[in-house]
């Protein structure tokens, strides 16, 4: 099961931006699993910043500053600069960076393609969860305002889920079948 939540803190200062930014991509949370027994993953990187790969020392000062610089130009001084959202899935999901870089990317690309976005897969609690950061200013410069977000964010989820779900246990269901009669 997965959770869809907003983060109800205001980022209205620069320095809230490139805090949550640096908390959102930090490397150690996005690349080591530590609770569901897997190693530091080599080829994976669980941060993406408007669909490309990121370096992680660079990527949160140069996202901050786009998100920064984005919302200074708009004029949107002294008011939310950007929107935390958190998606969490349950401590025995059957899920892995992987799965869920695949739904962020079809997340962000669905409901927040017009905005500045990066998120960040956490790997390192007992649930897995991804954390996701948009600007409040648009490139068409326009004001955030999607409604029923945090509704459309968990509907897709569910659906992602079940289906998954429902993938993952016939592959292990063919799996257990093929090694114990074979």
């Amino acid at each position: 099961m997965c959770y869809a939540k907003t983060v109800d803190r205001k980022y209205i200062r620069d320095e809230d931006v490139i805090r949550v930014c640096h908390y959102i991509l930090d490397y150690i949370k996005t690349c080591d699993d530590t609770y569901r027994g897997l190693a530091r993953f080599d080829d994976f990187s669980g941060m993406s910043y408007m669909g490309s790969q990121l370096r992680p020392e660079l990527c949160a000062d140069g996202i901050s500053l786009e998100i920064i610089t984005q919302n200074h130009i708009y004029r949107n001084q002294g008011l939310t600069q950007a929107y935390h959202r958190i998606i969490s899935f349950d401590r025995y999901a059957p899920v892995n960076g992987n799965d869920l870089k695949s739904l962020a990317e079809y997340l962000m690309n669905t409901i927040y393609s017009d905005f500045t976005w990066t998120y960040g897969i956490h790997m390192d609690t007992r649930h897995i969860h991804i954390h996701i950061l948009v600007s409040a200013v648009s490139r068409s410069w326009k004001r955030f305002s999607i409604g029923n977000e945090i509704n459309r964010i968990q509907a897709i989820c569910n659906d992602w889920y079940d289906k998954h779900c429902d993938y993952v246990s016939f592959k292990r269901k063919d799996e257990y079948l093929y090694k114990n009669l074979m």
